[in-house]
């Protein structure tokens, strides 16, 4: 019992004076900024909802188009320009689409 006395009065001593540095609405404040935080995360989650909703319509455009017309180069190049600013809401680095088909398979032979 004697330690857990000397522990009560060590905070009766300490725990005024910490109150009284950290201010009488540091605990408000405290979860004000958590508050913030959840909202912040919230939004950042929508807009990047919002983003991938716009490019996956633009996506499908790319694909249905040929190859080598300017529009098709043109819609590759917002889908780029779009997956850049989604890279940067999402707080990751972004990632280059190239739509190129893929190359013929070399060294197989038939039978």
């Amino acid at each position: 019992m004697n330690g857990s006395n000397r522990l009560l009065k060590i905070w009766a001593i300490v725990g005024p004076i910490i109150a009284f540095l950290l201010g009488p609405g540091f605990i408000w404040e405290w979860r004000k900024t958590d508050i913030d935080s959840g909202r912040l995360d919230i939004e950042r989650a929508r807009a990047s909802y919002e983003m991938r909703a716009k490019m996956t319509p633009l996506l499908l455009e790319i694909l249905k188009l040929p190859e080598t017309t300017p529009e098709r180069i043109s819609k590759e190049i917002d889908f780029n320009a779009a997956e850049k600013h989604l890279a940067r809401i999402e707080g990751r680095s972004p990632i280059v689409y190239s739509f190129e088909p893929p190359a013929a398979p070399s060294g197989l032979t038939y039978k």
